[in-house]
């Protein structure tokens, strides 16, 4: 059995202590109104948002495939872990470079999945294929082990910061009827509003019953949430370790370019559970 290595993209929050090796990490780039930016930050592209501005991801095509013909040079296979192709360009320009490292290095397998997910989910999609890659498995077992567990991953969040999703309908009117919104990301990988309610108070109320019903026990997995805005976070966590005694559950402050996405106050939880609903 072929050695491969594990790629992740920088989107990703880790479970734990864990951390993607430097060269396992491929580089996420921003494009504003059509410019891509030489350096970018949180702030950079929530204030694109903000100002009304189309902003579009991808991996960065050099580097990465720089990145991946080291690795395949020295003779591993890749698995390559992308953020959802309904929320990044990353998947399909990910796709496209290992067609062309395929031409180039027959005789290595390049696998790419497109997780559907995104900060905290890519972080637990991650963990998953690092723990079946020390059981023993092969770059296609658990290529197939994560295109199931990847349909039952939840990622369920409240924001007060629209800007990043005006394009949705849906989310425009909630704002300006003032009832809050819950997200998660959908079947398809997009975001969705999971459900309507009124105040964060009643929000996280309600994400605690939804987190609740939809866990899986018996998925020996962490439930990580992640935050911008602390104090919910805190009250999200307090509330699910009631309900939830034997849960292991992690919180960590939010990937800056995430929060640029949802909200620099977005709070989030990522879950295995119940095949996704939304």
């Amino acid at each position: 059995m072929a050695k491969y290595e594990i790629i992740i993209d920088n989107l990703a929050v880790f479970v734990g202590e864990q951390k993607a090796r430097h060269d396992c990490v491929l580089p996420i780039s921003f494009t504003v109104d059509g410019k891509t930016l030489e350096k970018s930050s949180g702030k950079i592209i929530g204030d694109a948002h903000h100002a009304g501005l189309s902003v579009r991801t991808q991996i960065t095509p050099k580097d990465s495939t720089h990145a991946l013909e080291k690795i395949l040079g020295s003779g591993k296979d890749v698995l390559i872990l992308s953020v959802s192709s309904g929320i990044s360009e990353s998947f399909s320009t990910a796709e496209y470079i290992a067609n062309g490292l395929k031409i180039k290095y027959p005789d290595r397998r390049i696998i790419v999945i497109d997780t559907l997910s995104c900060g905290a989910g890519e972080g637990l999609l991650y963990s998953l294929a690092l723990n079946l890659q020390k059981d023993g498995l092969d770059i296609e077992q658990v290529a197939n082990r994560l295109q199931e567990a990847k349909q039952k991953l939840h990622h369920v969040f409240i924001t007060n910061d629209f800007s990043a999703l005006s394009n949705n309908d849906i989310i425009a009117q909630t704002a300006i009827v003032n009832i809050k919104p819950i997200f998660d990301i959908s079947k398809g990988g997009k975001v969705c509003v999971l459900q309507k309610t009124m105040g964060n108070k009643k929000a996280i109320s309600d994400i605690v019953k939804y987190v609740v019903s939809s866990y899986d026990k018996d998925i020996n997995y962490p439930l990580l949430i992640t935050y911008g805005g602390k104090a919910e976070a805190q009250n999200l966590y307090d509330n699910i370790a009631t309900k939830l005694p034997d849960a292991l559950i992690e919180f960590k402050q939010e990937n800056e370019f995430v929060s640029a996405y949802i909200g620099a106050d977005a709070v989030c939880i990522c879950f295995f559970g119940e095949s996704r609903k939304a």
